[in-house]
């Protein structure tokens, strides 16, 4: 919480917390700058509902591995670009 990042790649499946825990925690007790990061899922579950619970949890975008890099690439950079945009 005390350093500012562009954007946050959260796998689903981890130890302690699932990402959708680690989002919440972020989304609500993170000083708002940090809390207002675009947070991007990484999982290999494709199921439609399982989409929704991430964005519902408060994830901007879900990835889907295996990804293909020219795919990742733009949608960081985009949501780089973008998290850059709202701070000025």
């Amino acid at each position: 919480d005390q350093q500012l990042f562009d954007v946050a790649l959260i796998d689903m499946i981890m130890p302690d917390m699932d990402g959708m825990q680690v989002t919440q925690q972020i989304r609500q007790h993170f000083p708002a700058i940090a809390a207002r990061m675009p947070i991007l899922a990484l999982t290999a579950n494709t199921n439609p509902v399982d989409r929704e619970r991430c964005l519902a949890a408060g994830m901007n975008e879900v990835l889907h591995k295996p990804m293909e890099t020219e795919w990742l690439t733009r949608t960081v950079s985009q949501y780089i670009r973008l998290a850059r945009e709202d701070r000025l």
